[in-house]
C-alpha cells in the first residue's frame, strides 16, 4: 500500500480534498496513459479553516 499522494493546490475549490483525476506520467522515456492520480486540495478553504480556529 502506497503512503504517498500526488496533490495539486486549487485556490477556487470550496472543500479540503476533492476527487482524484488520472494523469499521464513519463517513466523511463515512456508515456504511461492515466498512470497516476492527482488529488485537488482546496488551499484557500484550508487556510480559512486554520485562521478561523486561531485565537
Amino acid at each position: 500500500m502506497s503512503r504517498v499522494m500526488a496533490v495539486k493546490g486549487m485556490p477556487t475549490t470550496h472543500y479540503a480534498l476533492g476527487h482524484p483525476t488520472a494523469v499521464d506520467v513519463t517513466l523511463s522515456d515512456r508515456r504511461v496513459t492515466r498512470g497516476t492520480k492527482v488529488w485537488p486540495v482546496g488551499v484557500n478553504f484550508l487556510k480559512g479553516e486554520i485562521y478561523s480556529s486561531m485565537p
